[in-house]
């Protein structure tokens, strides 16, 4: 039997997953779920419970997180971790694709994979979008690779993951169908991964176990039967999303989509427009061109579009930027330390340009000032195309456009890094992420220990108060407050009703015979994009930085809840 050696090429795949691992679980309970996340682990918790449940088209993660949830404590971290874990087994895809997509290139994706903003920010957001993508890939890869079980295990799981899984279905099979359609046209064959295997693949072991995993995890191993029901709900959802209003407008996806992701653009596009993937590139380069851009034109033009959506896109333009790139790699530039020396030149002042368009954001400045920063800005980057000029002059081209492809390639990949840290909610302003699902929970924190601290000082135990919400409709509160034994949620409170703890709007008057003593905290935050005007985008694309709107509610306590409560202090209060 042959055996396997460790190489440094495994190392360094492992060493990115890891890196990719690292961003996506670390301190991944630390922000509260937002509204929209919290509304999905409300239902994985409702199923741990033993509650009354009917499944929605994210049956498969509320399945198996509400299996978390009965098996351990319900938590923030536990209703992340599957998209985080899923995350991160995406990462891996390049390695199980070395051999066709090139080892070289395959490298490189997985580290543009980890480090992607758009990527870290799905995958700690407890939904389904992740899910979806990482089942569906790999179920493709191990069609490819002639793992008929591997392939079934992964399509069921993709398919219990939600509508979030037809625009990728949609785009990748698009992909395939217009170049397959030109192959055909001009009388060649199809060259991509795996396609000359399908022959004898064995799908109707696939098959099996593909309805093996919908029955085990669509019922939760048999004690969920209505798990199943969410499947035949995935595909209208998704239809149904066509018909509704634009959630998310066109600024803000083009936001996401220029701030966030600017390595898998420039090099994205420069793979498709440049000619060796027009005229000769591979059938790999046009399969990704074709995706990218149909996944980037269905996220474009569906109604209920989220930024988020946008990660469709990303695989295939990472994948095409770490193809390019590799060609500038493999070209062996002469001489190559020049091509080095200029690629580290461009990677300084390619950080002495951010740090001059951070410098306009200081609003305090004079006209000479800012002129003088313009000057500087100007400058800099005509140091870099002298640099890239003279290095073609006096050595050779080649080693001017390996060096500035190199030194533009690590420069953005340090910028997508940066930008990856603040999508993952690690930043100083987590509320102002475009990649949120939902209105970020502010005082979710303060909100719960108030409440626990005022149950302590009333019952003895910090989960036996009572605690009444009126008229706040919000899946962020009532997460927080899962594990109140006596929360309710009303609409109304009978006449004569004196609670002992009372969570209103901000603009609720109380008309209770009782005393009582309240507080106000900040419920949820949205960024006011519509009101930021050039001053304001340049501060939040700088330190992310934004006017937020904010809803608050009013924790109210009555008053003879207090040790130092009395009658008297009660009358003064009133007058």
């Amino acid at each position: 039997m042959k055996e396997k050696k460790w190489t440094a090429e495994s190392g360094l795949f492992l060493l990115f997953f890891v890196l990719a691992a690292f961003l996506r679980l670390l301190h991944l309970g630390q922000n509260p779920l937002n509204e929209a996340e919290a509304e999905v682990a409300l239902r994985a918790l409702s199923l741990a419970r033993g509650e009354t449940l009917v499944f929605d088209a994210q049956s498969g993660y509320v399945l198996l997180t509400g299996g978390l949830f009965y098996l351990l404590q319900s938590s923030a971290f536990l209703a992340r971790l599957l998209p985080a874990l899923a995350g991160s087994m995406l990462v891996g895809l390049p390695y199980l694709l070395r051999e066709h997509i090139g080892r070289k290139a395959a490298l490189l994706l997985t580290v543009f994979l980890a480090v992607d903003p758009g990527l870290v920010a799905a995958s700690r957001q407890a939904d389904s979008l992740i899910l979806a993508m990482t089942f569906l890939l790999l179920a493709l890869v191990f069609v490819g690779r002639k793992h008929a079980a591997w392939s079934g295990i992964f399509l069921g799981l993709a398919l219990l993951s939600g509508p979030d899984l037809w625009t990728g279905v949609l785009a990748i099979a698009g992909a395939g169908l217009i170049l397959y359609w030109r192959k055909q046209r001009n009388e060649e064959d199809l060259d991509l991964p795996g396609v000359d295997k399908l022959d004898g693949f064995a799908w109707k072991n696939s098959l099996i176990w593909l309805a093996a995993t919908l029955v085990l995890v669509g019922t939760l191993f048999f004690t969920t039967p209505g798990g199943l029901g969410g499947l035949a709900a995935s595909l209208p959802e998704w239809f149904t999303g066509w018909t509704q209003a634009a959630p998310v407008s066109l600024q803000r996806i083009m936001i996401a989509l220029f701030v966030y992701e600017v390595l898998g653009l420039v090099f994205g596009i420069w793979g498709m427009v440049s000619i060796s993937s027009i005229r000769d590139g591979s059938d790999v380069d046009r399969f990704l061109r074709n995706w990218a851009l149909l996944a980037l034109v269905l996220v474009l033009l569906y109604p209920a579009r989220q930024e988020i959506d946008l990660v469709w896109a990303l695989i295939p333009l990472l994948g095409l930027a770490a193809r390019v790139i590799v060609r500038w790699l493999e070209s062996e530039p002469e001489p190559f330390w020049i091509a080095v020396g200029l690629a580290a030149a461009v990677v300084v002042l390619s950080i002495l340009v951010w740090m001059n368009l951070v410098s306009f954001t200081n609003t305090t400045l004079v006209p000479m000032d800012m002129q003088l920063r313009y000057f500087r800005l100007g400058a800099t980057v005509l140091v870099i195309a002298v640099l890239v000029l003279l290095v073609g002059w006096g050595w050779s081209a080649s080693a001017a456009k390996s060096g500035f492809a190199w030194g533009l390639a690590a420069a953005l990949l340090l910028y997508s890094l940066s930008a990856a840290w603040h999508a993952s909610g690690m930043g100083p302003h987590p509320e102002t992420e475009v990649w949120l699902t939902g209105p970020y929970a502010a005082d979710a924190d303060l909100i719960i220990k108030t409440v626990e601290d005022l149950s302590l000082q009333q019952t003895g135990e910090r989960t036996r108060g009572e605690v009444t919400v009126l008229g706040v409709e919000s899946s962020s509160l009532a997460w927080l407050l899962r594990d109140m034994e006596n929360a309710r949620f009303v609409d109304t409170i009978p006449a004569g009703s004196q609670p002992v703890l009372l969570i209103t709007p901000a603009q609720e008057e109380l008309e209770l015979s009782a005393s009582y003593t309240g507080q106000d905290f900040v419920l949820n935050q949205v960024p006011a994009w519509s009101w930021m005007l050039r001053p304001e985008w340049l501060s939040w694309i700088s330190y992310r930085e934004a006017v937020v709107q904010e809803n608050q509610v009013i924790l109210w306590a009555r008053s003879d809840t207090f040790p130092m409560w009395t009658e008297a202090s009660a009358v003064e209060d009133q007058e």
